[in-house]
């Protein structure tokens, strides 16, 4: 139930969402705290977070799952590895 609270409570201010391709990890951000967070479908919980983007406005998957990238209000884009 936590796990929802938390998701709830995000999707307020929620930016953006995106489905990996796998479907087992959902990607957001939120525009009260510009953070990237990554959710686990399965254990329904959060996985990791992302900083160091600012403004972050959209977010994306890439094909293979693995890479993310991030667009911010100031025009900019950030490409991320995952773990």
């Amino acid at each position: 139930m936590n796990f929802w609270l938390n998701l709830i409570s995000f999707l307020i201010w929620l930016q953006d969402i995106a489905l990996s391709p796998d479907r087992k990890t959902i990607i957001t951000n939120g525009s009260e705290t510009g953070q990237i967070k990554l959710w686990s479908v399965q254990k329904k919980q959060k996985r990791e977070q992302v900083s160091g983007h600012s403004n972050v406005t959209s977010v994306v998957f890439s094909p293979d799952g693995q890479t993310l990238a991030s667009g911010s209000a100031d025009k900019t884009i950030k490409i991320w590895r995952r773990n």
